[in-house]
Formats: structure tokens, C-alpha cells, sequence
């Protein structure tokens, strides 16, 4: 160990004086140009000395770094030292880099080492760290060499002068809880009890600290970048956070509000806010008066306008119609702001995506939980809620390949015609019968205040009766057949209460009747999945981001591009923590949902790679559970008869439990049922 450090502090030294003879440069050149160094915090680790060594100085490259004999120079890397962090910045000019060598020289020992970093890229215009990692060979005992190649070219493709770097560093690999080869045979317990976190004693009666941990005794954790804000490195490359942070290093901030319009939180509870707001959690605009015409506000009563607009707060001229995007909705048409304005059964940006197309969180929330029911042993009816469909217009050749089609995924996804009953709602005609008799007994107050109905109606000029009227035929399709438990989601809840409400309405008024019903909502994350674009949201058919949901339909290869898409966050960690890091979370039970694993042990198996090549688990895990599913639907799609004959054989099966309701209530409410006395007046004309 002293070895090491007194090798340490002469590199540093001589390092020092390097730096310091090239100092005169400093004026000759910009500063706001290209640097890299080892940070302060590193050096300190390594030498005791808290400076900066630079390797480029403001575009030049530091003298001692061209000496021939600079890396058989630089001191022995201690086996608990695990990594080396830089830190570097391009300033006001455009470089890229290349890591061209990362090999090992002595393979038993090392591994080839890695960069935190994509291995070829630009190089960021403002300080930013990475680190140069150095693996040993799992219970490998030893020195080894490794070789590291940096190319640095400028925006014209040219190589920085003195580039490529070429770097050989030596490593010291021990065993954990092994001892060094060239020590004694003959332990020191003793000694050793001084030693902590597995650390023993040398020949020289000094401890020998395991990979992670360094100090006199080996008390000391090693992080790398250093733990942000105040956190305390507890163990290797674990950072315990003050509250108002989290993060790998500490290094991001947690916001107790959300911050607006854009914003983005970066420290505790302190937002960074886009062009044109400000305020502590981006609420405010900088334009006093509005943007008009859809402008957005990009400065100080500054508004940048749609085409057409003009004036500081887009308040002179026309809009202009944007025919270029209009011309492109396949399935809708072109709003005032130019725009597709989707038909009914259409979203996504030129209202190309049937919102018939079941997605994932249909598919995990809704329809596998169905399948766990029917597999039971419960007995369970499944209805095609056509007739509901139409409470806003439909075109008609749409609408019947959208029930096909959603026959098809429900057979696919494992609904078994043999076990429950399929049927399509508009083919028992009590449905809407017994929708009549319940909508006597409600009020049109109750009505009006049901969530969806003042969603959907809020941004109509005429409202169409039937979306009126929808949670009354809704209640008749769970009342006909006196259902006793109904799966929804949490929107419909109140729809189902609306349902219980007119039940127990009508067993007060004209006896026991209906049994009451009671929802079945499952708490768990399947029911909650969110946009992979906006990761605040609930996944939707109807967001108009395409690549906001994955549908049981969609391929392999569009898949892997929406789970690549998906946004997360600037911790490159995989973790699972819904409330402060959403988007991976949201990819976590995913994986979770398609893989059977559980967020835990997906977490675990992820320790070693970032978000980014996480996703491409994400989507192999996807795709290997929805691709049965899509080529059973296509296949379904390619035998409509068979889909047809499937309905068929449900609504019989409903009909007759419906019919034995219906004639159950209109006995009591005192209609008379005349189906037998035309069937006597048709026998006796027969004769």
C-alpha cells in the first residue's frame, strides 16, 4: 500500500510541474475550448493532493502526456481502486471522439476495460465526467497491463494535434479474502481482526483492503463519481442521499411539485424551465399578454407563431393551414388549427391507429385477469359492446372489422368459447329493452354528472342522446344477466355504481329482482401502465403519440422501435421507483408482466448495464410473450366465418339467459309478455 501512494505523489508532482510549464499557453489560447482531466476528488483518492491534472489544456495537449516514457511513469492502479474518472468539455468548439483501443494485455488478469460513455461520440460542450473502468478476472491474483486509444477529431474531421492518445496503465488484481501471492503462508489473526470489510494483513502487518475499500484499516467505501449533494458513500459504488436527492451519485434532484410547461427537475425541488417560463416550478410565462393563434411563448413578451401569424404575440394576420399534414389523415379530417381532427375508432397524428386495437395495458390489466376468472372455474359472460360503439358516428365497413378483429385478440389472448360465453351485444335485442325500463327509473342530473359523459361531450356542439344514455345500456348489460361481480377499471367505477344504484332502485319498487353487483378492481401496476412518451399518463388507444402505446398486433420490429423511444431519465441506473423515476419504473413492470419476474429480481439481473440497453431486454421480453398472440389473431382474421359462427353460438347462449330476465321483469312492471298468446292465435290459424 505505502509503495503505491509514494509512486502516486511522485506521478502527481511530476504531473504538477508539467501543467505548470505549459501555463504560458493559457493566454495564447481561448478557454473556452477543448480540456480533459483527472478531477480533483480522484487525485485526492490517489495521492492525498486535491488538484486538477490536466491531459488537454484549452486545445493543447499536455507535454508530459507526449513523453515516450508517460505511461511506464504513471504509478500501479491499487486493487481496491476500481475505476478512473475524467472529466472533460469541448467549450465553444464541436469535437467528436473515438475510443479506438480498450483491450486487455493480460487477459487472465483483466478484462478489456470500458467507458461509461458510448465508446465513440461528441464531446460535450460543458464539464461533464466519465470513467475509465478497470475489471480484474473473477479470482485473479496479479499485475496486468491494459491499453486505452482515444481519437479526437474537430468539426472538419481534422485530428487534434498530438492525437491519437495512447495510454498503457498497470493494474493490481487480489482475490477477495485471498491473500497476495509474494506474502507469507503463515497468517496473522491478530492482525487481521484490525482489518475490516474483509480486508487481511500483509507481511508488513498493514492491511490489505478487498476491491472497494481503501484506509488504514479498510473502513473507508469507494464511489466513483464521488456521492452529490451531501451523500454519504456507505458501500462500493453505493451513494446513501440526503432527502430532496436520488440517483446512482445523488446527483438529481427529487421536486415535491412537478414542474410545468416543460420543465425539468435538476436539484431539490428546483426546476429547469424552457425557453419563455420561469418560477420555481416553471409556472409563470414571460409573456404578460398571451400568445395568440396557438403561439408558444419563447422569451420576454416574445411568441413564436404558427405560419400565417405574426407580431409579438402572433395577433396579426391568418392561420394558415398546414395542407402538408392535412392531406395525410387517412381516417379524419382537417381542424381549424391544421390538424387531423380523427373520426370515431381512429387516433395518432394522421388517424392512421384503430383505436379498435387492444394495447398492453388492455391486454396485462383487463383481458389476462378475464382468462385467470374463466380458468377458475367461474362462470363468466364476455359481450363485443358494439351497440355501444356507435354513440358517436362510426363508418359501418370499420365498425365490422373492428368486432372481428377484437373477437380475434380475445380468442387469442386465451378467452375459450367452451368454458364462457362470447357474444355480441347487439344480437340479443333485451339489451336494449331492459336499457329502456332502467332509464325510466334514473334521472337525468345522475346522468349528467358521469365523468366520461362530461369528458366527451365538453368539446361538442351537439350531443348525441345515445352518449347520454350509454351508462344506462351499460347497467343493462351487467343487470340481464344478473351478474354478481364485474371487473373494471377505475374509470368505470362509477358507471358500476350507476348499475348497483338501479338494481337495488327497482328490487325497492317492485321486488327482489337483480342481485347486487359488486366491481372487482385490481390494485396492482398491471392496471396502471403509463405512455411510454409521457410516462404521467395512463397508456391510451387514443393519445395521438403512436409510439405512446404497444399493441398485441404490432411487430417485432415496431416493438423494439416504441420500447427504444420510450422516455425515462437522465439516471442511467435501473431501479424501480414509480413516484421519483416514472418512466423506468413504467418499463420495469413491463418486463415484470411479460417475463414473470418480479421488479426485484429484474433490478438485480440489471446491475451492469444502463437504461438504454435495458430497454432491449424490455423489448425481447415483450416480444417473446405477444408474438403467439399476434400470429393467433392473424390467423383468427384469415376465417371470419369461423369468428362469426363463434358470436353466433354466444348470443344464443345469452339470449336465452336474457329472455328469462326480461320476461322475469316485465312481469313485475306489469307489461305483459304476448310471445305465448301469438303463438296459440299462430297454432290455431294453422289448423
Amino acid at each position: 500500500m505505502c509503495l503505491n501512494r509514494i509512486f502516486i505523489i511522485s506521478c502527481v508532482i511530476i504531473l504538477l510541474n508539467a501543467i505548470t510549464t505549459n501555463t504560458y499557453r493559457y493566454h495564447e489560447q481561448k478557454e473556452n475550448d477543448l480540456s480533459l482531466w483527472i478531477n480533483e476528488n480522484q487525485v485526492k483518492i490517489l495521492s492525498g493532493f486535491s488538484l486538477k491534472v490536466f491531459i488537454i489544456n484549452y486545445g493543447w495537449i499536455s507535454p508530459h502526456v507526449k513523453d515516450p516514457n508517460f505511461s511506464t511513469n504513471l504509478p500501479l492502479v491499487p486493487s481496491e481502486i476500481e475505476s478512473v474518472n475524467f472529466t472533460w468539455k469541448s467549450g465553444a468548439k464541436k469535437y467528436r471522439y473515438n475510443f479506438d483501443r480498450l483491450i486487455s494485455l493480460d487477459e487472465k488478469i483483466l478484462q478489456p476495460p470500458k467507458v461509461s460513455i458510448k465508446t465513440e461520440g461528441r464531446i460535450p460542450r460543458k464539464a461533464k465526467e466519465f470513467s475509465i473502468i478497470m475489471p480484474c478476472v473473477a479470482n485473479a491474483t496479479g499485475v496486468g497491463m491494459l491499453s486505452i486509444g482515444l481519437i479526437i477529431e474537430n468539426a472538419n474531421g481534422h485530428p487534434l494535434p498530438g492525437t491519437p492518445l495512447r495510454i498503457n496503465l498497470r493494474k493490481e488484481c487480489v482475490q477477495r479474502g485471498m491473500r497476495a501471492i509474494n506474502e507469507s503462508d503463515v497468517p496473522d489473526l491478530e492482525c487481521n481482526k484490525s482489518c475490516l470489510n474483509n480486508g487481511w494483513c500483509n507481511k508488513e502487518k498493514q492491511c490489505q483492503c478487498p476491491e472497494g475499500y481503501m484506509g488504514q484499516f479498510c473502513q473507508t467505501a469507494l464511489c466513483y463519481p464521488k456521492c452529490e449533494n451531501g451523500g454519504n458513500c456507505t458501500a462500493p459504488a453505493v451513494c446513501s442521499c440526503p432527502k430532496g436527492y436520488q440517483g446512482r451519485h445523488c446527483e438529481g434532484g427529487i421536486c415535491s411539485e412537478k414542474c410545468l410547461n416543460g420543465g425539468k427537475c435538476v436539484q431539490k425541488d428546483k426546476c429547469e424551465c424552457p425557453k419563455g417560463y420561469y418560477g420555481l416550478h416553471c409556472e409563470y410565462s414571460k409573456c404578460v399578454i398571451p400568445c395568440q393563434n396557438n403561439g408558444k411563448c419563447r422569451g420576454v413578451n416574445k411568441c413564436r407563431c404558427p405560419p400565417g401569424l405574426a407580431g409579438d404575440h402572433c395577433e396579426i394576420g391568418r392561420f394558415v393551414r398546414q395542407r402538408s399534414v392535412c392531406n395525410q389523415c387517412k381516417h379524419g379530417s382537417c381542424s381549424e388549427t391544421g390538424h387531423c381532427q380523427c373520426f370515431e375508432g381512429f387516433a395518432g397524428k394522421y388517424c392512421v391507429q384503430p383505436t379498435g386495437a387492444l394495447h398492453i395495458g388492455n391486454y396485462f390489466g383487463a383481458i389476462k385477469k378475464w382468462v385467470d376468472l374463466q380458468n377458475s372455474g367461474e362462470n363468466v359472460t364476455y359481450c363485443v359492446v358494439d351497440l355501444h360503439s356507435i354513440t358517436l358516428p362510426q363508418d359501418p365497413k370499420i365498425l365490422n372489422e373492428n368486432t372481428l378483429k377484437l373477437t380475434a385478440t380475445l380468442l387469442a389472448c386465451g378467452i375459450d368459447p367452451e368454458k364462457a360465453i362470447l357474444f355480441l351485444q347487439s344480437s340479443v335485442p333485451q339489451h336494449t329493452e331492459l336499457s329502456w325500463i332502467l332509464g325510466c327509473l334514473t334521472t337525468m342530473a345522475r346522468l349528467t354528472h358521469l365523468p366520461q359523459y362530461k369528458e366527451k361531450s365538453a368539446t361538442m356542439k351537439e350531443i348525441p342522446l345515445g352518449l347520454y344514455m350509454y351508462p344506462v345500456l351499460q347497467s343493462a348489460d351487467i343487470l340481464l344477466y344478473k351478474a354478481t361481480h364485474v371487473p373494471v377499471g377505475e374509470d368505470q367505477v362509477q358507471h358500476l355504481q350507476l348499475a348497483h344504484h338501479l338494481g337495488k332502485l327497482f328490487n325497492n319498487k317492485y321486488g327482489v329482482t337483480f342481485p347486487l353487483c359488486h366491481s372487482i378492481v385490481a390494485d396492482d401496476p398491471s392496471c396502471r401502465l403509463k405512455s411510454l412518451r409521457d410516462p404521467t399518463k395512463k397508456m391510451s388507444k387514443s393519445d395521438p403519440d403512436p409510439k405512446s402505446a404497444i399493441y398485441l398486433t404490432d411487430t417485432p420490429k415496431q416493438i423494439l422501435e416504441k420500447v427504444k423511444k420510450g422516455i425515462t431519465d437522465f439516471t442511467s441506473e435501473v431501479t424501480y421507483d414509480p413516484e421519483n423515476r416514472p418512466g423506468v419504473a413504467n418499463l420495469v413492470i413491463i418486463h415484470s408482466l411479460a417475463s414473470g419476474l418480479s421488479p426485484e429480481q429484474i433490478c438485480d439481473n440489471s446491475k451492469d448495464i444502463d437504461t438504454g440497453k435495458y430497454k432491449f431486454k424490455v423489448a425481447e421480453a415483450l416480444i417473446e410473450h405477444l408474438n403467439p398472440i399476434r400470429e393467433k389473431i392473424e390467423d383468427y382474421l384469415k376465417h371470419p366465418e369461423y369468428l362469426e359462427q363463434i358470436l353466433s353460438e354466444g348470443g344464443e347462449k345469452a339470449s336465452m339467459i336474457a329472455e328469462a330476465t326480461l320476461d322475469e321483469v316485465k312481469q313485475k312492471i306489469g307489461i305483459r309478455n304476448l310471445t305465448s298468446f301469438k303463438t296459440r292465435i299462430s297454432s290455431k290459424n294453422v289448423c
